[in-house]
């Protein structure tokens, strides 16, 4: 809609509430189903113009999945309790998305899992480490947080991976972490890691079944990157930056969406 037109001065069948109330959810654009949540614009805007403005400043819905408080809040027109009601829909919608799908998903290749988690770490700000317990047939039991920073092998202790593990009976477990820089390429620190935790894995009768980077560029999975350098007699415990950067590059180890 342009020229500041008010929506009391469309017809019936235009406005957004009206439109859903007779044809139903399906038939709604992205920004009539933000206009909804908004319900108001703002002087300049109507609301239509106002979500329409929203979705296209922040690159359609699929970013707005991700927009802070802070940032919606710049928009005139947006105030604290609308921001905090785009907020508070969309973090709900996808809890329902995500327990639907958790039932149904086998978490039996690194593609499947970086394909589901992308959504949930690849935008985050800062880096985290997710566990996730999986039964015998691959479906998931439980996921946690487990650490928020740097990951470093000297950190992460297997107690803090494994305590919930044992306690969930989980058959194997996966886990994930985010680069926010976009890159998903392992450091020798994600390996090193990785490394112990498969060895404590096996100790305990839990398999490491990966351990995965999730990252807007892609996705690694270590779990594969070991097994590489285990078929080429490389000693993990003395890799070095060159020779890891060598094979990232030269066995096209990070994957795409």
């Amino acid at each position: 809609m342009v020229g500041n037109i008010k929506i009391k001065d469309l017809d019936l069948e235009d406005r957004p509430r009206e439109k859903l109330l007779k044809y139903g959810p399906n038939v709604l654009s992205d920004k009539e189903l933000l206009a909804i949540l908004l319900r108001t614009g703002s002087k300049s805007l109507n609301v239509l113009e106002l979500a329409s403005s929203i979705l296209k400043e922040l690159g359609g819905v699929k970013n707005l999945r991700y927009a802070t408080y802070n940032e919606l809040k710049k928009f005139k027109g947006v105030g604290q309790v609308k921001a905090l009601d785009i907020i508070a829909a969309i973090e709900f919608s996808a809890r329902i998305y995500s327990d639907e799908i958790t039932e149904v998903i086998k978490c039996d290749n690194p593609k499947t899992i970086a394909q589901y988690y992308r959504y949930k770490l690849e935008n985050l700000k800062q880096e985290i480490l997710m566990v996730i317990d999986l039964d015998t047939k691959g479906k998931i039991v439980a996921e946690r947080e487990v650490f928020k920073g740097g990951l470093s092998s000297s950190l992460i202790h297997p107690r803090e991976i494994f305590k919930d593990s044992l306690r969930n009976s989980a058959a194997t477990i996966v886990c994930l972490h985010n680069h926010p820089s976009g890159d998903p390429s392992p450091s020798l620190e994600d390996i090193f890691t990785t490394k112990k935790l498969q060895e404590v894995g096996d100790l305990l009768g839990i398999p490491l079944l990966d351990h995965i980077i999730i990252a807007k560029e892609g996705y690694v999975s270590i779990g594969k990157l070991i097994r590489i350098l285990e078929k080429a007699d490389i000693e993990i415990a003395s890799l070095k930056k060159r020779e890891l950067d060598y094979i990232i590059k030269d066995k096209d180890i990070v994957s795409r969406y």
